[in-house]
């Protein structure tokens, strides 16, 4: 078996793990504080030198809207430069910290369809967690937790943010959270910046990267049920391409399943299939 065969191995056995999604709330929180300690947050000043992942998100009204700056940039303070060693863990809420503000709270009990009474999220969180997953796809890294919106409140959030619809990560202190593992030979930096009204986001390396990337929806519904409600399903694959040969390999990542809280332009099927 050649190197990359033995790697894309690992990639597909580990790209994403099982977390316990059947523990009530009261499980939940007494499994993240038991894992409290194994966390990773070492913060590096030197900048890693190179790059296997770069998202870059301009700033819109609609993000200014969701979005409170003061609080964006002490996220970014408190997760530039992270260092995640090989089998470390990173935690969002570890190293983010419990959220201290309800200026940028989303409630969709105001929203046309109810949800849950006290179903909130912080818009900032929301909008960078789901940044850092989408970009950490691109890489070797594992995603171990990981939580997508349950419902989708408008058509705009994916794109406004460069993201493949239904690709969010809800992050909700502390029973819902983003982790993402180290399982590779590699050590990883994450670095964050936001200038020029523009959030860049980097996965960087001590070793130059092996393969490139390229997530894409591989079939995607919008339907309407017999209560007249909206349904987003798709299913979303990546093609993975060696930088050193010709070989690529397809890999199935997620599958999502939301409650539009909008009447959408139109009903559509899409299917692409594999090249």
């Amino acid at each position: 078996m050649s190197i990359y065969e033995d790697s894309l191995v690992q990639f597909n056995q580990t790209k994403h793990k099982t977390i316990p999604h059947k523990l009530n709330d009261w499980g939940k929180l007494l499994y993240f504080l038991m894992d409290f300690g194994k966390y990773t947050h070492h913060l590096s000043n030197r900048r890693l030198p190179y790059i296997h992942s770069q998202h870059r998100v301009k700033m819109s009204n609609y993000l200014y809207d969701m979005m409170t700056i003061a609080t964006l940039e002490n996220l970014i303070d408190q997760l530039d430069g992270l260092i995640i060693k090989p089998g470390e863990t990173f935690s969002f809420w570890y190293s983010a910290g419990k959220p201290n503000s309800d200026s940028d709270l989303i409630d969709f009990t105001n929203k046309r369809h109810p949800v849950n009474d006290d179903y909130h999220i912080h818009g900032t969180h929301y909008v960078l967690a789901s940044i850092l997953y989408f970009s950490a796809l691109q890489t070797e890294l594992t995603i171990v937790e990981r939580k997508a919106l349950e419902v989708e409140f408008d058509s705009i959030f994916c794109t406004a943010i460069n993201i493949l619809e239904g690709a969010d990560v809800v992050v909700r202190y502390p029973l819902e959270d983003l982790k993402i593992e180290n399982t590779s030979n590699k050590v990883y930096q994450l670095k964050l910046r936001f200038a020029a009204k523009e959030i860049i986001c980097e996965w960087r390396s001590l070793a130059m990267p092996q393969f490139t990337y390229d997530l894409y929806i591989e079939r995607q519904d919008v339907c309407r049920n017999e209560d007249k409600e909206y349904y987003r399903h798709n299913v979303i694959y990546c093609r993975i391409n060696s930088i050193r040969t010709e070989e690529r390999k397809i890999q199935y990542l997620m599958e999502n399943h939301k409650l539009l809280l909008y009447k959408p332009k139109k009903l559509q099927h899409i299917e692409v299939g594999h090249d």
